[in-house]
């Protein structure tokens, strides 16, 4: 879909559908109306929030439709409201095959209409018909001195949300074919990064023993996937968690909680994505990201409850449960981040169910370092990709001590805060600046809603943009 600006009066426009945002009380297109013979003023559309109304123009304009799209009370309107109503406008659009749309919708906010546009079109499909209906071009009216500067925004945002799309073809993927391996390989093609691939041979020569103690019950190999962009001043560290499939191991999941886990390697796809475009938008940054990959399933060699595993840092780890894997293959790459001097770690991962029963599918938690929450708390208020702090305190702390090793990677029941205490795990394993996120909910969708479909959502990326963005 080609993204145009249009210095012109809507009544000169020429187009399928013509998009028009009005709040409530609010009448400001009377010129338009006359050559249509006071359709608008006859309607007495209210403007309130989120509904439209439909014009065939029957021939008296250039525009086929214009499309009336109420916006609310002006004083309750929000980006995120503008980012919800641009991607159901773009989806019904779609659906009625408009090829040329037009829009004034911009004029409140730039930014959110070309993200609820462009997200809410991304499909993945494997139909033997897929759908063929399409936007050819999306315009938005602007004024002439304004061309410059429209045109320079939409080129970042396409890159932006280009990569959020990639997150979530990636998290889309079926997991037999997206592998640890398969991983790698598109991490290798991505330009402007330097970009390197540890495999079992190299992360037994390392040390890396909690995240080869997950792979063993698999076939597939685990890889490390080392990333970097930029090159002065102190790094700072990305690192998402990569489990491309997640049966559970040998404490085995119900299939209702298995048959979703090809996204369990959210974190690891979010962290690529971000790098790739911290490249393409060239930021002056110092970003290494690192993304630790292994399936866990069952297989003869799989790991056991009550293994003791050396990390690479040197701590031991009790294994009280299998399915809390995440968090191990983590614990070895915090060690090595903090070898990399960083001045600052956030982690990204799809770690608890618990993070859900608590926040739900659309608010992800974090926890650690108040500096670096108090920063992503910023970029999250622009974005609208929701975050809240959980506690992170010494009774949860206490909670994942071992009587037999230094840790136990499940605090097991009678503590609850199960987001919290996996939290509590992976702070044994970093002594940098560190930040936590659970993206359990945010990262995968099981329904609809205005610009994110079912399935992968690709959150984070936007989030972590703004926050290299601010710093």
């Amino acid at each position: 879909m080609k993204i145009l600006t249009l210095a012109q009066k809507p009544e000169k426009i020429k187009c399928d559908l013509l998009v028009l945002g009005l709040f409530e009380k609010q009448y400001d297109y009377s010129s338009l109306d006359r050559l249509i013979g006071g359709a608008i003023r006859k309607l007495k559309f209210s403007g309130e929030f989120g509904k439209t109304k439909l014009i065939t123009t029957l021939g008296n304009l250039p525009s086929q439709n214009i499309l009336l799209v109420g916006l609310g009370k002006k004083k309750e309107f929000t980006d995120e409201k503008l980012r919800s109503i641009s991607g159901k406008i773009a989806r019904a659009a779609k659906e009625n095959n408009h090829k040329t749309v037009v829009t004034n919708l911009n004029s409140h906010g730039l930014i959110p209409v070309l993200e609820g546009t462009i997200l809410s079109l991304y499909t993945f499909e494997r139909k033997s018909k897929p759908d063929k209906k399409k936007i050819d071009s999306f315009s938005l009216l602007v004024k002439p001195s304004e061309i410059a500067k429209t045109q320079k925004v939409i080129k970042k945002i396409q890159i932006i949300c280009n990569n959020v799309c990639l997150v979530r073809d990636l998290v889309n993927q079926p997991a037999s074919e997206l592998t640890p391996k398969e991983f790698a390989k598109i991490a290798k093609k991505i330009k402007g990064v330097r970009t390197k691939v540890w495999g079992k041979s190299e992360l037994t020569r390392r040390g890396f023993n909690a995240h080869l103690a997950v792979s063993r019950g698999s076939g597939e190999e685990p890889k490390l996937v080392i990333m970097e962009y930029g090159k002065k001043g102190k790094p700072f560290v990305l690192l998402g968690k990569g489990v491309t499939f997640d049966a559970g191991g040998l404490d085995v999941k119900p299939w209702d909680a298995m048959k979703d886990m090809k996204c369990d390697m959210a974190g690891a796809a979010t962290v690529l994505g971000t790098m790739k475009t911290l490249a393409e938008l060239k930021l002056p940054v110092h970003v290494i990201g690192l993304m630790p990959l292994s399936e866990n399933m069952l297989g003869k060699d799989a790991y056991k409850q009550g293994d003791i595993i050396k990390s690479f840092g040197g701590k031991t780890i009790e294994i009280a449960h299998t399915d809390a894997e995440g968090r191990l293959l983590m614990a070895d790459s915090l060690g090595y981040a903090d070898t990399l001097k960083p001045s600052g770690i956030i982690d990204l991962a799809t770690l608890t169910g618990s993070c859900v029963v608590a926040l739900g599918y659309s608010i992800a938690a974090v926890m650690g370092d108040k500096k670096i929450i108090s920063k992503l708390t910023s970029a999250s208020k622009k974005t609208d990709e929701s975050i809240w702090e959980l506690p992170l305190t010494d009774e949860f702390k206490d909670a994942v001590k071992s009587q037999i090793a230094d840790v136990t990677n499940s605090a097991g029941r009678g503590v609850g805060a199960g987001s919290s205490t996996a939290g509590a795990f992976l702070s044994n394993f970093t002594k940098s600046p560190w930040a936590h996120i659970d993206i359990a909910g945010p990262a995968w969708y099981l329904k609809d809603n205005s610009y994110t479909k079912t399935g992968g959502t690709g959150f984070g990326v936007r989030l972590l943009t703004k926050f290299f963005e601010e710093m």
